[in-house]
């Protein structure tokens, strides 16, 4: 009971809660949205072995200086009725990149 009383372990037991729970914080929004983000191994495998539909929300004029092999841009205003148009199958998995990944994941969540 005196482990547990000392008030130096209980700062130090607090102090790894707190850092636990930093660690555990980045995977949330993967966790609460399905698989809202993906690492750059696990979008590599997308695209070379489930041949992924790659869409750059990005706006043109970022498009035009530089993009991934195969991608279609779609400026995120534009996604809804861009995303119709381009008659996607939906058996292949969808990747949406922008320049920081917070807009594709806002665009996922919609």
């Amino acid at each position: 009971m005196e482990f547990i009383t000392n008030t130096n372990n209980l700062i130090l037991f607090a102090m790894m809660l707190v850092s636990g729970a930093m660690l555990f914080a980045p995977a949330l929004p993967g966790l609460i949205h399905g698989n809202a983000s993906l690492t750059p191994a696990a979008a590599t495998l997308l695209i070379n072995r489930s041949k992924a539909s790659i869409i750059d929300i990005r706006p043109s004029a970022d498009f035009k200086t530089g993009h991934l092999a195969r991608s279609k841009n779609i400026p995120a205003e534009q996604l809804t009725t861009g995303v119709s148009q381009l008659a996607l199958d939906k058996s292949i998995p969808i990747i949406l990149i922008c320049g920081s990944g917070k807009s594709s994941t806002a665009m996922i969540s919609k």
